[in-house]
């Protein structure tokens, strides 16, 4: 390894580039430019809510269970049974809302 004496040392700096001070000017834009940055940031139409069908909940219930059974992990029994009763709630209330009501209906379905 190269050692540098003191003077080397010392004079190491001044074949380096140096970069010019910016001037107040310069820094007012750029921060000018960041303020407008986050307003067209914050003023942007938030993104619809994704709409979860039962299907895709019931789904997830059981990815869930299913991960908790692989991964061992210690899960209060009653909280599997609770995720156990949601999937079975929106599984019914999904069939309820696919039951058809009136003859009408039917007949509209095959038209």
């Amino acid at each position: 390894m190269d050692h540098l004496d003191a003077s080397e040392f010392i004079m190491i700096n001044q074949n380096l580039a140096v970069q010019e001070e910016m001037t107040e000017r310069e820094i007012v834009n750029i921060v000018k430019k960041q303020l407008e940055d986050e307003e067209n940031d914050e003023t942007d139409e938030p993104e619809p809510e994704k709409i979860i069908t039962s299907i895709n909940a019931i789904k997830g219930l059981e990815d869930a269970l299913k991960y908790v059974q692989q991964k061992n992990l210690e899960i209060d029994f009653q909280v599997i049974r609770s995720i156990k009763k949601l999937k079975s709630e929106i599984s019914y209330r999904n069939s309820q809302e696919s039951v058809q009501k009136r003859i009408e209906d039917y007949i509209s379905m095959i038209e």
